[in-house]
């Protein structure tokens, strides 16, 4: 049986640039080891972003209805900080393959370095429909099927998202 860390809050952050099943499928997973798993959504990021933070967050909402025992926030800070605020001690990441792990690992370190309270919890995610948010967007770009990746909610705001492209 498992066995939960009780009275425990994860914080599982990332840009959700869109919102996918394949991070549903590691919330889900989360909520099966926290009480409470905060959805943190980055304000900012390096990378490139599509989608504005009030459209990501809708899109985590409408994705996630019905799910009990989980928060969205959105942060605009280091990851550690935002989740000693959150009073967590605990970060939440998937890994999907090597080059997953490899990068993860970096930031453990960096987040180890600047915080060593902080534990990470690393999920895998073996799910057949869990795609990167950047493959997804590309297969949107190209006017794709979307549908098995994303939830039936989001798919049309995803699409009108690409429609001019």
């Amino acid at each position: 049986m498992q066995k939960k860390i009780m009275n425990k809050i994860g914080i599982y952050p990332g840009t959700f640039d869109p919102f996918t099943n394949g991070h549903l499928y590691l919330l889900k997973k989360s909520l099966k080891i926290f009480d409470t798993v905060i959805l943190a959504i980055s304000k900012y990021s390096n990378k490139n972003l599509t989608f504005s933070i009030s459209q990501r967050i809708k899109f985590a909402k409408l994705s996630t209805t019905g799910i009990k025992n989980i928060s969205i926030k959105s942060f605009n800070e280091l990851v550690v900080n935002f989740a000693l605020k959150e009073k967590s001690n605990f970060l939440i990441r998937g890994i999907r393959d090597s080059s997953d792990f490899a990068y993860e690992m970096k930031m453990l370190r960096t987040n180890y370095s600047i915080n060593s309270k902080i534990e990470t919890i690393f999920i895998t995610n073996y799910c057949k429909n869990f795609i990167s948010s950047s493959m997804l967007k590309e297969i949107a770009f190209y006017k794709g099927d979307i549908k098995k990746y994303v939830s039936k909610k989001i798919i049309k705001e995803i699409e009108k998202k690409f429609l001019n492209y």
